[in-house]
């Protein structure tokens, strides 16, 4: 073997020692570069770092989806509850404890709805850059829409069978029977639950239409003072009050869905350091403000002392959705299958109520007596869950029907 020139040997250890720099410090030109001028590292195929946080970033998805799940079916619940009250917001209470029984129970209707629009945008994000308007309604249409406006026509058919005489439903009065339907039809949108649906597309068609703005601070100012009109238009009424004509105030919490699943890393880590000692007792603390709130809002004579858009219970609402999307106590309700069987319930749920409050007024006239609060509550509590058993029934033989399309997703 021959001998090996000596500055041979130092240039391969520079090159040697080049290299290793090379590999233990990252190229100007590459991340770095890109976080040093504001954007997101891109994920490089090879870089085991980026491929764990990738990784990581995808396992939290999946666990937030669902999580979403649960949360959508425990909403549900709470709304399925504000929809089956038997009278209770029409009694008045005169002993300040029964008042705020009253107003809890009432509260506790109001839970769930802010957390739909949150949940909805939360899967809207992976959509709003993806779709225009026409586009994403186009994609909606037989899920949602369609299937929306099956049963809302549904429930129209069978509320003229029990409130109009059928000779006047079938005589020659064509126009008669259409004004009629078109009565009921605009009662169910904004006095039942079908109003959600229309209420979150025009939130969504709004968030699509300023995309390019939503992570500008002054659209979400914007859509933060929107929402802050309504809650203080309670108190005025500069425009009709009810919670479900509240046209741009729901904008900001499908906003807030987005957000959500933008940061979900942070927010896992976030919500991670909080204790439960001081979530649970801040959620009671509220629950009660909003309580009172809203026997305020009753003494005020306020148009809808219950609305959904309600200072007390918008902070409330956002905080249980955080608290539930905190804990993993309550993952085993997926064996109901939420993701399959929620917007079916919706659909279905306030029809089963109609009819099944028929049956409870003949068995129990009286359905509220101050002097038996407690057997009261027990009636409210067993309607509450026949009409929720029922209706997840009818909508599992729905699906596992030929004709399952019209429970939509």
């Amino acid at each position: 073997m021959g001998t090996v020139p000596k500055q041979k040997i130092i240039s391969d250890n520079e090159n040697i020692t080049n290299r290793a720099n090379l590999r233990a410090e990252p190229k100007a030109t590459d991340g770095n570069l890109r976080q040093s001028t504001g954007e997101l590292p891109l994920n490089i195929s090879g870089s085991p770092a980026l491929d764990s946080a990738a990784a990581s970033s995808d396992n939290v998805s999946y666990y937030y989806g669902e999580k979403m799940s649960v949360i959508r079916l425990i909403s549900m619940l709470f709304i399925v509850w504000a929809h089956c009250l038997l009278g209770w917001e029409n009694v008045r209470f005169v002993q300040p404890g029964f008042q705020f029984l009253q107003a809890l129970i009432l509260e506790t209707g109001k839970l769930g709805t802010i957390s739909f629009f949150v949940i909805s945008g939360y899967f809207l994000s992976d959509r709003l850059y993806k779709y225009n308007v026409p586009g994403y309604l186009k994609h909606r249409f037989f899920t949602l829409i369609l299937p929306w406006i099956i049963f809302l026509f549904l429930y129209v058919f069978i509320e003229l069978f029990e409130v109009y005489p059928i000779k006047l439903i079938f005589s020659w009065n064509i126009g008669y029977t259409i004004h009629l339907s078109m009565v009921l039809a605009r009662s169910f949108i904004f006095y039942s639950a079908y109003w959600f649906l229309p209420m979150s597309l025009l939130s969504i068609v709004v968030l699509i239409i300023c995309r390019n703005y939503v992570k500008k601070l002054w659209f979400i100012a914007l859509l933060i003072v929107m929402t802050l009109f309504y809650c203080v238009n309670l108190y005025y009424k500069w425009v009709p009050a009810n919670h479900t004509k509240s046209v741009m105030g729901y904008t900001f919490f499908i906003w807030l869905g987005v957000a959500v699943k933008n940061n979900e890393i942070k927010i896992r880590d976030y919500l991670a350091r909080i204790s439960w000692n001081m979530i649970i007792p801040l959620l009671f603390v509220l629950l009660c403000i909003a309580c009172y709130e809203a026997m305020g809002l009753m003494k005020r004579d306020s148009g809808d002392p219950f609305s959904t858009i309600r200072f007390s219970n918008i902070i409330v609402s956002i905080l249980l959705f955080f608290a539930l999307l905190k804990t993993d106590r309550l993952n085993w309700l997926n064996f109901l299958n939420p993701r399959t069987y929620v917007f079916g319930i919706y659909l279905t749920h306030c029809i089963v109520f109609s009819q099944l409050r028929i049956i409870i007024n003949h068995l129990v006239p009286n359905q509220i007596d101050i002097n038996h609060i407690g057997i009261s509550l027990l009636l409210q509590l067993a309607f509450f869950l026949i009409v929720f058993a029922t209706t997840y029934f009818i909508v599992y033989l729905i699906k596992h029907s030929p004709v399952k399309a019209i429970v939509g997703i």
